[in-house]
């Protein structure tokens, strides 16, 4: 699956961080900016987004996004085999993006993060199923799968992180 760009989306977008979770625990992720948030804040925000989505989606129907005040948080799920157990689980993308203001959340999401969350989601799946998932220090390497994969058009260069 590819995916154009599209800069007419990016001008005011900016993409804060991207990463996997595995059972509420972040398997990799990509931070594109400076220290956002403090890495203790950035766990317990993996737990309880896992926590969320999974109630929400129990109650009522899939989300695709949680706004906030100044980010907007896009997931993307799909299952995948573990090692450890014989049924599949539920994996999860996500994105951290800056809150866009012009009144096209719902098309930027659609349009251009989501397809590249299920891009990023589906090749993570098929290089990882069946693997053990107790040592997330193994999965670092996707740190440069999701560089390759992302479009980051979407990140101001003069504060990116290398």
């Amino acid at each position: 699956m590819k995916v154009k760009k599209n800069k007419k989306y990016s001008q005011n977008l900016i993409i804060h961080e991207v990463g996997i979770l595995l059972r509420g625990v972040p398997i990799v992720s990509r931070k594109f900016y400076k220290n956002h948030e403090e890495d203790f804040k950035f766990i317990l925000r993996s737990g309880v987004f896992t926590g969320l989505l999974h109630c929400i989606e129990e109650a009522m129907s899939p989300i695709e996004y949680i706004e906030g005040n100044k980010y907007l948080f896009v997931f993307s799920r799909d299952f995948i085999e573990t090692s450890e157990l014989n049924e599949k689980e539920i994996i999860i993308a996500y994105a951290v993006l800056n809150k866009n203001n012009t009144g096209k959340t719902d098309k930027i999401i659609n349009k251009r993060i989501k397809p590249i969350l299920k891009l990023v989601l589906n090749k993570f799946i098929d290089e990882n199923t069946g693997k053990d998932f107790c040592e997330v220090t193994q999965f670092d390497y996707y740190k440069n799968t999701i560089n390759r994969i992302f479009d980051l058009n979407f990140v101001i260069p003069d504060e990116k992180l290398g």
